[in-house]
């Protein structure tokens, strides 16, 4: 099963022209000895109150848990879906969205963490719930780099003294040129709107805020933000 699930990703990315092949197939074993051996669950009914959660956190891997649910059975992932990767109303989007794709339990990679403005609204949203929340922020690796900003050249090495100059013009410049999709909150509601500048990245308001423990209604260990 493992080969398989490496075999499906790899086939998928590459007919997308994008996606990251790599999280599939290095996490390829530990899924198949998780979904095999360990978890309970039901292919045939996603939504079975008893069973146990899937969480891929890292959602850029989607396509590990595209081809589990593909090859567990389940039935609107099919091998056409599978071939729709990233395709504009496949099941199978670039991130894991739930209420989209049965048997995904959570959404996992929409929100645009460049914008303090989004993340502060997400962050207001999930503390009026009284449901545990987890907010993900997709950033663009390097932003701000000159000519290396979103390449993998701005990863592990450094972006040279001329390129480490006066960044500023060249930040708003990227913050410009971004594109990014909607914003919503894990719980569902509407981000609320900043009306306050204070704690921006920058200001001398601005403060760390540390991660506390704390339990849901079921038992389960979830991080929430101590707001202060």
């Amino acid at each position: 099963m493992a080969n398989a699930i490496r075999a499906l990703a790899m086939d998928a990315v590459e007919k997308a022209k994008s996606g990251h092949p790599g999280s599939p197939m290095g996490a390829a074993d530990i899924a198949t000895v998780l979904f095999t051996r360990f978890l309970k669950f039901d292919p045939a009914d996603p939504a079975w109150p008893d069973r146990d959660r899937f969480v891929l956190s890292a959602g850029h891997g989607s396509m590990l848990l595209y081809a589990l649910l593909h090859l567990l059975g389940q039935e609107e992932m099919t091998i056409e879906q599978i071939k729709q990767f990233r395709q504009l109303g496949s099941v199978t989007p670039g991130h894991p969205e739930y209420g989209h794709t049965p048997g995904v339990e959570t959404t996992t990679g929409p929100l645009d963490g460049h914008d303090s403005a989004a993340i502060a609204g997400a962050i207001e949203a999930a503390k009026r719930s009284d449901r545990p929340s987890l907010i993900a922020c997709r950033t663009t690796i390097g932003f701000g780099a000159p000519n290396k900003g979103g390449t993998e050249k701005s990863h592990g090495a450094a972006l040279g003294p001329e390129r480490s100059r006066r960044p500023g013009r060249r930040w708003a410049g990227a913050r410009r040129r971004s594109r990014f999709p909607p914003i919503f909150a894990s719980n569902g509601a509407p981000p609320a709107k900043q009306t306050s500048r204070r704690g921006s990245p920058g200001s001398s308001a601005s403060r760390r805020l540390p991660l506390r423990r704390a339990r849901s209604s079921n038992g389960a260990a979830v991080a929430k933000l101590a707001m202060r």
